[in-house]
């Protein structure tokens, strides 16, 4: 089966500002891989938002491919989200995978279940930088890498309704990755 992977999005520069600058006001005094944040707006592009996502990883962390993981999603919710640089992003690298074997459930640190996977049960399929927002499928094994000096924080939108349908209104940087998986 033909699966959406990823897709970097042109977000335009002052709606990419404005929820940035929402995040800011909000930002937690904590380094909690991830964490809902309650914003004070409820649509962003035009679309309503589900819930908002901080995602902080730590200077040189998860240079071991040691966070390979899918989100676990409710049934009610979709599985696409809508990234967006907020702070030290330029480095980071966002790896997608694919599993050779079943995976666990496991919690992060703050509660959170991931079906997570050991690098040695999975090959990588794709790879991107953070230096744009991108819209991806949370479904699909993915990990976060940080190679800089400092905390590396990131903006995960999740919506109502699908966002792929932005990539049509506000355009695409590059092409679609899709993977047999």
């Amino acid at each position: 089966m033909n699966t959406f992977v990823w897709q970097y999005i042109a977000v335009p520069q002052n709606e990419m500002h404005s929820v940035q600058q929402e995040f800011r006001k909000k930002l937690p005094d904590n380094t909690a891989y991830f964490q809902n944040i309650s914003l004070d707006i409820t649509h962003f592009l035009g679309l309503e938002l589900d819930y908002c996502v901080l995602i902080q990883v730590p200077p040189m962390g998860g240079l071991e491919n040691d966070t390979i993981h899918t989100d676990i999603i409710e049934p009610h919710r979709l599985p696409f989200a809508l990234n967006i640089p907020l702070e030290n992003c330029d480095e980071s690298i966002t790896k997608f995978w694919k599993a050779k074997k079943p995976i666990a459930v496991q919690d992060t640190p703050e509660g959170v279940p991931y079906n997570h996977c050991k690098e040695e049960d999975c090959d990588q399929i794709s790879e991107l930088k953070f230096v744009h927002p991108f819209i991806f499928n949370t479904g699909v094994h993915h990990s976060v890498s940080n190679p800089a000096a400092g905390w590396r924080r990131g903006i995960s939108l999740r919506f109502i309704e699908d966002p792929r349908i932005l990539l049509e209104k506000y355009g695409s940087l590059g092409q679609p990755v899709y993977v047999d998986i």
